[in-house]
Formats: structure tokens, sequence, C-alpha cells
């Protein structure tokens, strides 16, 4: 099983390297259901001229550590249904 510190390191493995908008950041505060961690990213910078695809965010698939993106406008109630989950509880 997939630790929410070791989802957080997963998503910036996959991001980072890439990310062309501002400081890359993610945040130490996330989200889980039973079979996935929400991680939050974006710029470290308060920026409203940086913006990120809007609404798509990364579920970490605690059994496999496989990225899944979705948008979140589509999967409202699917993410309101997470619980928050403390990066310092989860280290």
């Amino acid at each position: 099983m997939i630790t929410f510190a070791e989802a957080k390191e997963i998503v910036r493995a996959a991001e980072q390297a890439d990310w062309t908008q501002g400081t890359y950041q993610i945040e130490a505060d996330g989200w889980e259901d039973d079979t996935h961690y929400l991680v939050v990213r974006g710029t470290a910078e308060d920026d409203p001229n940086l913006v990120i695809i809007p609404g798509l965010v990364p579920l970490v698939n605690k059994a496999t550590g496989e990225i899944e993106y979705v948008v979140a406008h589509t999967e409202w109630d699917r993410l309101d249904a997470m619980t928050p989950i403390s990066g310092e509880a989860a280290a």
C-alpha cells in the first residue's frame, strides 16, 4: 500500500520536470478515499496569470501508485466524498 508521502513523491516525479507555470509546489495536505489519494499541487507564486489545466487533479492509486488524472467538475461527487488527510500525520 502506498503512503500519502509516497503518493506526493510519485506526482512530483511525474510532473515537476515538465512544469512550466512558475515554481512547482505540492501542498502538505490532501484528500483520500478507500482507493486513492488526491495530491494538491500548483504554483508557489500567488499569481493569477500562472494557471494550470483548470480542474485537472491527480489521484494516486493506493495499491499500485498509478496516477489517474480527473477533471474536478466532472468527478465532483467522488472528490467531495473524500476525507482530508494531513501531510503531518501521514509522514
